[in-house]
């Protein structure tokens, strides 16, 4: 269970430290290395495959994508402004956006004035599609979503492994 918080605590660490590929390596690493460990102590001849074995398998699946997707993330970060951010994920990241106002918008009124203001200045933005976010922040967007998907996979992968554990007969395991 620790190694899989560690696993996706990977998105959490800025691109700017350098460690974020090692330390997804290394976790993957830990999960392989368990994997064979488990896997060697567990009988070879069974009816059925035991649910620490699925649940390592899973982890380790999810470690490769984390890994994979933290290396892609680190290229993503070195792009300079002359590379163009796709249009899907400024739309993504403007829809995100306009949901965190809209939330914020709800507990804070606003002054007539002050929309009026915004209203104006929002006109005066070109509507060409010129770019309003740098490639860091694109990062920074995927890193939080990843998060979130990673960890819910693994809440989804623990619970599922665990709730079979526990409605199973010990013959069963």
């Amino acid at each position: 269970m620790t190694l899989a918080i560690l696993n996706i605590c990977v998105f959490l660490l800025p691109t700017d430290s350098g460690e974020k590929a090692g330390f997804s390596i290394t976790v993957f690493l830990a999960f392989a290395v368990f994997l064979t460990i488990v896997s060697s102590s567990l009988p070879q001849n069974s009816k059925s495959v035991a649910l620490i074995a699925v649940f390592l398998v899973i982890q380790t699946t999810c470690s490769t994508l984390t890994t994979v997707l933290a290396l892609v993330l680190l290229r993503m970060s070195s792009f300079d402004e002359n590379v163009a951010i796709p249009r899907i994920m400024v739309f993504f990241m403007r829809c995100c956006k306009c949901k965190s106002c809209s939330k914020s918008s709800r507990s804070v009124p606003i002054e007539p004035r002050a929309s009026e203001n915004r209203i104006s200045d929002e006109s005066d933005e070109p509507s060409t599609g010129d770019v309003e976010y740098s490639w860091k922040q694109v990062v920074n967007f995927l890193d939080l979503v990843l998060f979130v998907i990673f960890a819910c996979i693994h809440v989804a992968a623990s619970l599922g492994c665990f709730l079979t554990a526990m409605n199973s007969k010990p013959s069963d395991l």
